[in-house]
């Protein structure tokens, strides 16, 4: 599996990234699946054709011999808000609710061998008098 990323569809700031690695992590933790390092994978290369003619040749690392990634991880992290409704109250609460959705490709058929969603919602409080 190469990771792709996961695409924030939030108003906010949020590292998708941290998102992304604890997926990894917990998936690479079960054995179950292998990883290919997108990012490595480019230093990689960077580093192979850094060593034609200043390394020696029976030590140089070989092209074409990492593993193919067989899926695409990819995802998209949204929002919604609810207002609470009106009456008197001292601060102005809403609930934000966020919406992962995670695909998994075969990257030879492009079939879509897994999808799924995961939702947490989240308390957000702020005063209506600033002090």
């Amino acid at each position: 599996i190469v990771v792709y990323g996961i695409t924030n569809d939030t108003e906010e700031h949020i590292k998708t990234t941290l998102i992304s690695d604890k997926i990894q992590t917990a998936l690479n933790e079960t054995g179950a699946v292998e990883f290919v390092d997108k990012a490595a994978r480019m230093a990689i290369e960077q580093e192979i054709g850094s060593q034609g003619g200043r390394v020696d040749p029976a030590t140089a690392t070989q092209m074409g011999k990492q593993l193919g990634a067989t899926h695409v991880l990819l995802g998209t992290l949204a929002s919604m808000d609810s207002q609470q409704g009106k009456g008197i109250r001292l601060s102005k609460k809403s609930l934000k609710f966020y919406n992962l959705t995670v695909r998994l490709t075969n990257t030879e058929t492009g079939k879509l061998d897994f999808s799924g969603e995961f939702e947490v919602a989240r308390e957000e409080s702020q005063p209506l008098i600033g002090w």
